[in-house]
């Protein structure tokens, strides 16, 4: 296996890896019928924060039409899906897209390669308008309407398939099906993603929440001890309408692990239970001691459930007593359908300040979640495998005959140079393996299967890494006869490593803890698609030269000459050495920037 194949395979990978873990491109197609973006949460009910607005309510053949999505609340939206349909109860088929539009930046076709009859996003990019236009067929195709899934910025919610008015041409009289009234459009409490705060925090309630300045929260726990109880209340804006849950937890210290844990589920019904957090796993109690549910609602996209906690907990181990101060958690994600069971949180949980004492009504804010630890260890694989040991390995494999007679402390200047790039790599991964597992205090636990091979990976990264130059310390002489069995084994050790080590860093860009933009893993594919171009031109420099070789051994009659003391640089040791620093300034400017995206997270 040569740089080439390597390469190869982690621009494969590292390619599809957006693709693996959500839609940033738009890759779609398969929605083409029902509209759905894929994203695994449930769509929004109306009415929608964004509307269709239309140039003209009428279209004969070959006409255009200016179609403007619009957000009416501030909101931004990141994604979208567009078609046009028939509206009228006489078309039997109203899912057929009908007519094409233009492609604009940042666009592609939704429905078939070289097709405009929808068009999706191809990029990321947030917007509070887009204006398209849509071109009728050349023969009228009856009354239409336009179909347009948003997906909303920051977070994921969509709303799908939301209808714009009709816009009607000369076959006959309007007769609209169910299915093409156009969608309500308005702003509402989920879309401003906030609610008011209790004005009895700190006076005659207790209060856990994230309420900013201005007195808006998107969740808030409360309580006030009633004789022998605590009478809670938790209220959030879950990220779906659906099999969801916000919760709070229990704990001696403010790390996750043997957590005492309240839900408040809307699944099939709404109800409230308890749990115990057993590690970075959660298990329902099988014994619902000790609690009570008061009430539940969910009105206007906020979930709210009243209860009463008994305050010794009810003699359960698993409840801890709140006699004693607790630090609490909030967490919110997705619950199974039963309700059976909640699944691990989707955003990074966030703790109070402090150990809280449940008999008080004092008022707490959240504390933002400290992610330098996790930040430092994304930056220090980056300067390993994004800068260190790609020019490490390029020196290693293109550059030994390039100084044939220069020396640096006493070794080769190549072998200097990619040993300075190698004890480099060796350290920053250890000191960022060894802060990874200090901040997550175990194993990185995650409900994306991709996810979950980011740790698995980093260990066996580390291990490799830790390896090989263990290898080196003990290689043979180079005129010994075991040596090319040390040659393979260290590069293939390396290579593998490095392989892992790219891939292991662009799946980190997309871990929910480190929270980095959707620009940062493209920033590792352009990486390894210009490794892959500098593997490609070194390899190709080498094979003229060794050509060349070839011809001047030939010119001579095939008579060898004798070997001189000091050997010649090669005709393409100065081309050799501008792609060198060539590629050292870029792969800099992609450490540089990835550094930057770890920073602004």
């Amino acid at each position: 296996m040569n740089l080439y194949t390597v390469f190869s395979m982690i621009l494969v990978i590292s390619v599809n890896i957006p693709d693996i873990l959500s839609y940033p491109s738009g890759n779609v197609g398969q929605s083409c019928t029902d509209m759905n973006p894929l994203h695994g949460a449930t769509p929004q009910t109306p009415p929608s924060p964004y509307e269709i607005k239309l140039s003209t309510t009428s279209y004969t053949a070959g006409s255009t039409v200016q179609v403007t999505i619009v957000s009416n609340c501030g909101n931004e939206f990141r994604g979208f899906m567009i078609q046009a349909r028939r509206a009228d109860t006489a078309a039997a088929d109203r899912t057929t897209p009908i007519g094409s539009f233009t492609a604009v930046t940042d666009t592609k076709p939704l429905c078939g390669s070289g097709s405009n009859r929808g068009l999706v996003h191809s990029r990321s990019v947030a917007r509070s308008s887009l204006t398209l236009t849509w071109t009728a067929p050349a023969t009228i195709q009856g009354h239409i309407v336009f179909k347009v899934t948003t997906v909303e910025k920051p977070n994921s919610r969509y709303w799908q398939a939301v209808t714009s008015e009709a816009v009607k041409d000369s076959s006959g009289p309007l007769n609209l099906a169910s299915d093409s009234n156009q969608t309500q459009i308005g702003c509402t409490t989920q879309v401003e993603n906030k609610f008011a705060a209790d004005t009895r925090c700190g006076d005659t309630v207790g209060c856990y929440s994230d309420c900013d300045s201005t007195g808006q929260c998107t969740y808030l726990a409360t309580w006030v001890l009633d004789s022998t109880n605590i009478n809670f209340t938790i209220k959030a804006i879950p990220d779906s309408d659906t099999n969801v849950y916000a919760a709070i937890g229990f704990s001696t210290d403010t790390k996750m692990g043997d957590d005492s844990v309240i839900e408040c589920m809307k699944t099939t019904d709404l109800r409230v239970a308890t749990s115990f957090n057993n590690g970075r796993s959660n298990t329902r109690n099988a014994d619902q001691l000790g609690i009570t549910l008061t009430s539940a609602s969910y009105e206007n996209k906020i979930l709210e459930c009243v209860f009463t906690r008994e305050i010794t907990g009810s003699g359960d181990v698993k409840l801890v007593d709140l006699n004693t101060p607790h630090y609490m958690f909030f967490a919110q994600g997705t619950a199974e359908a039963t309700g059976a069971k909640i699944n691990q949180h989707g955003l990074i949980p966030t703790v109070s300040p402090q150990a809280i004492d449940f008999k008080l009504t004092e008022n707490f804010s959240a504390v933002p979640y400290d992610k330098s630890k996790v930040l430092a260890h994304g930056a220090l694989m980056v300067i390993a495998w994004i800068t260190a040991a790609s020019i490490g390995l390029v020196v290693a494999r293109y550059f030994k005959p390039i100084w044939p007679n220069s020396t640096f402390i006493g070794q080769k200047i190549w072998f200097q140079i990619h040993r300075t790039c190698m004890i480099l790599t060796l350290l920053s991964t250890c000191i960022a393996f060894i802060i990874i597992f200090v901040e997550v205090d175990g194993w990185t636990m995650s409900n994306i299967s991709v996810e979950q091979a980011h740790p698995y990976l980093g260990v066996i990264v580390t291990f490799l890494t830790i390896v090989n130059p263990i290898m080196a310390l003990f290689r043979p002489h180079p005129n010994t006869d075991n040596r090319y069995i040390f040659n393979w084994a260290h590069w293939g050790v390396g290579t593998v490593a490095y392989i892992l080590g790219v891939i292991t860093v662009a799946i980190g860009t997309r871990m929910g803890k480190a929270n980095l933009s959707e620009n940062a893993v493209w920033i590792v594919v352009g990486f390894t698609v210009w490794q892959l171009l500098v593997v490609l031109c070194l390899e190709l420099v080498q094979l003229i030269g060794n050509k060349q070789k070839t011809d001047s051994y030939e010119l001579q009659g095939g008579q060898s000459e004798k070997i001189p003391d000091t050997q010649s640089k090669p005709a393409n040791g100065t081309l050799k050495q501008a792609i060198l620093i060539i590629h050292i300034v870029v792969v800099l400017a992609f450490t540089i920037g990835l550094l930057v995206y770890i920073g602004l997270a």
